[in-house]
C-alpha cells in the first residue's frame, strides 16, 4: 500500500497561489514555487468563480464494501 499524505491547504495559501499565477507567472513556475499540481490550481480557480471563496470543503467518505455501522459489534458476541 502507498504511504500518501493528503494535504488540505489553508485558504490564504490557496489565494496566494492563484494571485501569484495571475500576476503573470506561468503554471509551471507556480507549480514549482508552491508545490501544487496544475489540476488543483484549476479546481481552486473554478471554486473561486463559482462560489466566490476558497474555503475547504468537508471530506465526504463512504464505505466501500461493508457498512461501518454493521461492523460495530461492541457488546455483541457470536
Amino acid at each position: 500500500m502507498y504511504n500518501i499524505k493528503i494535504m488540505a491547504y489553508d485558504e490564504k495559501y490557496r489565494k496566494r497561489t492563484l494571485e501569484y499565477w495571475h500576476e503573470g507567472h506561468t503554471l509551471a513556475q507556480t507549480k514549482k514555487v508552491f508545490r501544487v499540481s496544475v489540476t488543483i490550481m484549476y479546481k481552486w480557480e473554478n471554486q473561486l468563480k463559482e462560489e466566490g471563496n476558497l474555503k475547504k470543503h468537508p471530506v465526504k467518505r463512504s464505505f466501500r464494501k461493508i457498512d461501518p455501522e454493521k461492523l460495530n459489534f461492541r457488546g455483541r458476541f457470536f
